[in-house]
């Protein structure tokens, strides 16, 4: 159901009261009179005389009484809910109406607001304030108009101007200058002797640049002042002229000489004393602007009694912004603004019951304690009885759960309730949830500046970011770093950091005086029952940022949906963070509290177990992606591995790379792990399967770094069967990385392994990247030697993804050779069993082979077919590598068509992809195919001699002759075309010496 429907009056302007969108006639002259003198005192009992004086001035008729209440009854009904806006009092009558249903109220709450934003330095949010307090004037006001009402006239137009003084001192302040000129003159021309208003029209236009106007406008007003009242401007607008006539970089008034809400000081309500609870405001309050904007904005909902629930972790700040908004809005509640501790996570106490809540709260409001009864039943029905006609402002602090605080709630409907907790209050209805986040880094720094001093921060920029970060962003660790710093002034920053950086002691190391980040965490950690603690610590090992169920459930040995339960159960008291629908995030001091949980023996021990059965679980799950992604590939079985109760089910190739995508980070972090606990076989299995994942897709650095880490464990655990795995797989890498002979050392390493083991099959497998090896480092006919080798051991295994990797292989390098017959027959068996694997990155290879079969016969047309399937097979899978690899083809199967735009075109994709992430051997051939485009196209060729000269670097340093021929071919026609001809005849002549050396004829690479 929606809000319900309330009259709204306007006096900032004409008189005018509305309801549902529609305007509600309120009557002639006289009964206007009556509503305004009404509204100007809301909440006040004002006399029938009072009213009389009001409507007819100083000439009442005789029959004035009972006209008034006859106007009364004449209003009470003309008004949507007249009767009981309009009260009848013993002594006259009483309009009573929320704030947000008198304009004047809303402009007064705005600028108090403005106030406090201005005291808190919150000027950005002080502009917001002002700004939409003043635009809710529409003219002058109806008060103006009532002789009557002068005195309330003096005070409404001194509080406008005053407030428009503030809102042009603010922008000033913030550099504005030629958009406040026509907004000044209007005031200006209203108020032509007003000095503040003409110096700050004067700053505006000198900030203009318009100087000359900017000094008449004081020789104007001086004129005015003179003639008119006698009397020379003021020593501050003098000193300003001074200023602007000596071309002063930057002349200034002081502020205005009122504060923003200096008329709401004196209300037109008398005031009452209210009492006042609330803890003192921290001055150094940082950050959190979004969530106090959302906070201060309830103050004009119009929304009944307005709840709202600020949750967050332990450390987050929760209480601090509380209390920060709610003494930012207590000028607008003034019956009283309250604040209790509920003890919910207070260590050594018992949560406060609602009963001793509320009897706090009633002897607050000046309840006699004698008055207050013993009974909850009766204690609830006195506070509801005494909230119902007040407007307070209430903190309810520290809370355990909703049944907490039901029973405190206010009964008034204008009323403002804040209440923090470490749990989710899910059953507290009509609750408005603000959650917490971490501070964003500006907010972390910004705290560390306002404690430390912008100097000392200044001075070390990496180490303030660095200690954010180690702090989590967590405002609680940051106030604490900050507290070590000042009691510490010969600490530099880089030394805290340095402290923290070591997992093991940075819980010990945030902690200061009765503040500590792993105490209130814990505080969380003890309210929970058993088994949600027990999923706690289990959680703290596990690696990566982020995890769902399915991997919960591994460690907790449970189904999913079990393990989702408890995921929940840590996520409502925020020791967990939601990473969309079904993920869940554990923050890194959480984590390290959870693993400093474990440290006892029997806790290590369960750990271990709850490990290897994450890691079983990852096994489990990365070798069914890769059999769907990369089928044919040799399954290394455990006999003794943990099996889930419902094991991960990806369905197709495209689920299985979207689950990689998701958990690869996650998994690489795995991998470390399990060297760390001595878990060597997933060290070596995990990389094995994830490594051709991590290559295709750009991942070279994590690919690298998990190989090493497998080797090293193989090493550790002393298997020969591991050894040659684990060798093999970083022998791999080094291929992707493009360190070729490093590889090839590594393969030959590993195919004296699998001898040793007598593994045939492990055998046939090395020596065809042994021959990969050597058609890379251009050394063709040797290549080719291993690799028939190879092909003849596994024809008889059966193995279909060796056998059609190793055709690849023979496909390339016959093709170099120039043996263009057997390159395209090996080449089309290789795509026939790619296609029987379902492996799209392996038929796009056979696919580009065939096409350069083709160039080389010279049929380009006929290659340009095949290589626009390569294409729509590479953006199948969405991989730079492949798609890179396609380009360079497309490019040249373009140029020998003599087609412009499509080689062009291919050329601009080609430079958006020579970035981090492209192998180095597969640059060398970008440049290359770019440079070729370019030469033939146009393009700025000195340019592009320096990429073809750094791509030549390159292969040079990678000992790889054919990226170093190709690159030298291009240049001998860039140099020809820029007219150093010694220089090209030099690069053509090596060129040419490294194919003749290659054994490489014209051809698909080899240019005329």
């Amino acid at each position: 159901m929606g809000s319900k429907s309330i009259a709204k009056f306007k006096v900032l302007g004409t008189l005018e009261c509305w309801y549902e969108g529609t305007r509600v006639p309120l009557g002639g002259p006289l009964q206007q009179r009556m509503v305004v003198a009404l509204l100007l005192e809301t909440g006040r009992v004002l006399s029938t005389s009072r009213l009389v004086d009001a409507v007819w001035e100083d000439r009442p008729p005789a029959t004035a009484s009972h006209q008034i209440r006859k106007m009364a009854a004449h209003l009470r009904h003309r008004i949507p809910g007249g009767a009981e806006l309009l009260q009848t009092e013993s002594a006259g009558y009483r309009l009573v109406l929320a704030t947000e249903q008198l304009d004047l109220s809303v402009f007064e709450v705005r600028l108090h607001r403005a106030q406090e934003a201005i005291a808190g330095g919150l000027h950005e949010n002080a502009i917001q304030q002002l700004t939409a307090a003043l635009d809710l004037w529409r003219g002058p006001s109806v008060v103006e108009a009532s002789p009557a009402l002068e005195p309330l006239t003096v005070k409404l137009t001194e509080q406008r101007l005053t407030a428009f003084e503030t809102l042009m001192e603010l922008r000033l302040e913030r550099g504005d200058g030629a958009d406040l000129v026509a907004e000044l003159r209007q005031i200006v021309a209203e108020q032509p002797l007003r000095e503040h208003t003409r110096g700050q029209l004067m700053q505006a236009l000198y900030r203009s640049g318009r100087q000359v106007e900017a000094l008449d406008e004081y020789t104007d007003l001086r004129k005015r002042l003179v003639e008119e009242l006698g009397i020379e401007p003021g020593l501050e607008l003098v000193r300003l002229h001074a200023e602007i006539l000596n071309g002063s970089p930057k002349p200034t008034l002081p502020p205005p000489f009122s504060p923003p809400s200096a008329v709401a000081e004196t209300p037109l309500v008398e005031p009452q004393t209210a009492p006042c609870s609330l803890p003192h405001d921290v001055p150094d309050f940082t950050g959190r602007q979004q969530e106090l904007a959302a906070l201060l904005e309830l103050q004009v909902s119009q929304q009944p009694t307005k709840i709202i629930c600020v949750e967050a972790m332990g450390g987050s700040g929760k209480t601090v912004l509380a209390v920060h908004a709610a003494r930012s809005l207590a000028a607008a509640y003034p019956d009283g603004q309250l604040f209790i501790d509920l003890a919910g996570f207070t260590p050594g106490q018992e949560p406060l019951t609602p009963s001793a809540a509320l009897n706090t709260f009633l002897l607050t409001l000046g309840v006699p304690s004698e008055a207050i009864p013993e009974e909850l039943l009766d204690r609830i029905a006195l506070w509801r009885v005494t909230t119902a006609k007040r407007k307070l402002l209430i903190v309810l602090d520290n809370v355990a759960d909703a049944r907490q605080v039901q029973q405190l709630l206010p009964a008034s409907p204008e009323s403002l309730v804040f209440i923090t907790s470490r749990v989710r209050l899910f059953a507290l209805d009509g609750a408005r949830v603000l959650p917490l986040g971490l501070f964003s880094f500006e907010d972390g720094r910004d705290l560390l500046t306002r404690v430390l001093g912008k100097e000392r921060v200044a001075a070390e920029p990496d180490a303030v970011k660095e200690l954010v970060e180690l702090c989590g962003r967590l405002p609680l660790a940051l106030r604490i770093c900050a507290g070590r710093l000042v009691d510490r002034p010969h600490w530099s920053l880089a030394h805290m950091t340095q402290r923290l950086r070591l997992e093991s002691r940075r819980l010990r190391e945030l902690r200061g005086g009765s503040r500590s980040v792993a105490a209130s965490i814990n505080l969380s950690y003890l309210a929970m029952e058993p088994k949600l603690q027990n999923a706690f610590r289990k959680l703290g090992l596990f690696p990566g940022q982020s995890f769902d169920a399915v991997a919960a459930a591994a460690l907790f040995d449970l189904t999913p949906d079990e393990a989702e339960d408890l995921l929940e159960g840590l996520l409502e008291v925020h020791l967990l963070g939601s990473q969309g629908d079904d993920r869940y995030t554990l923050h890194d001091l959480v984590r390290s509290h959870a693993l400093g949980l474990c440290e006892t023996e029997e806790e290590r021990a369960v750990g271990d177990r709850a490990m290897k059965r994450l890691l079983d679980h990852f096994y489990l799950a990365v070798t069914t992606a890769s059999n769907l992604l990369y089928q044919g590939k040799p399954l290394l079985r455990r006999e003794d591995a943990w099996q889930p109760k419902r094991p991960l089910k990806l369905a197709d190739p495209d689920e299985a790379l979207s689950w990689l995508h998701q958990e690869h980070g996650t998994l690489v972090a795995a991998v470390r792990m399990a060297r760390v606990r001595g878990l060597h076989w997933h060290a070596v299995v995990l990389p094995y399967y994830l490594g051709e994942y991590l290559q295709v897709y750009g991942h070279h650095v994590e690919d690298q770094e998990i190989a090493e880490e497998g080797l090293a464990a193989a090493a550790e655990l002393g298997d020969p069967e591991l050894m040659r795995i684990a060798t093999t797989t970083l022998a791999v890498t080094l291929w992707n990385l493009s360190r070729y002979q490093e590889g090839l050392a590594m393969a030959e390493r590993a195919y004296t392994l699998a001898r040793e083991l007598g593994d045939q099959v492990g055998e046939a497998s090395c020596l065809s990247r042994i021959g990969a090896f050597h058609n890379q480092l251009g050394n063709f006919t040797d290549g080719l030697r291993y690799l028939e080798q190879a092909q003849e051991t596994q024809r008889s295994q059966g193995a279909l993804r060796e056998m059609a990797n190793i055709a690849i292989s023979i496909s390339s390098a016959t093709g170099y050779l120039g043996q263009y017959e057997r390159s395209a027959a090996s080449a089309r068996e290789a795509i026939a069993l790619y296609r029987q694997l379902g492996e799209l990155q392996g038929e796009t290879l056979g696919l580009l082979n065939v096409a350069n079969a083709e160039v080389g016969f010279g049929r380009a047309r006929e290659a340009l077919g095949y290589l626009e399937q390569a294409w729509k097979l590479a953006k199948a899978r969405r991989t730079r590598t492949y798609s890179a690899m396609v380009l360079v083809r497309l490019a040249r199967v373009h140029l020998l068509l003599n087609r412009a735009e499509e080689a062009q075109r291919c050329a601009a994709e080609i430079s958006g992809l020579l970035a981090p992430g492209i192998t180095p051997s597969l640059s060398v051939s970008l440049h290359s195919a770019l440079g070729l485009v370019r030469y033939r196209y146009g393009g700025d060729l000195a340019q592009v001699r320096i990429g073809l000269q750094e791509a030549l670097g390159l292969a040079e340093r990678m000992g790889l002759r054919l990226g170093q021929a190709e690159s030298l071919q291009v240049l001998a026609q860039i140099e020809a075309a820029l007219g150093t001809k010694e220089e090209a005849r030099e690069c053509r002549r090596r060129a040419e010496a490294l194919f003749d050396a290659m054994g490489v004829p014209v051809g698909h690479v080899r240019i005329a």
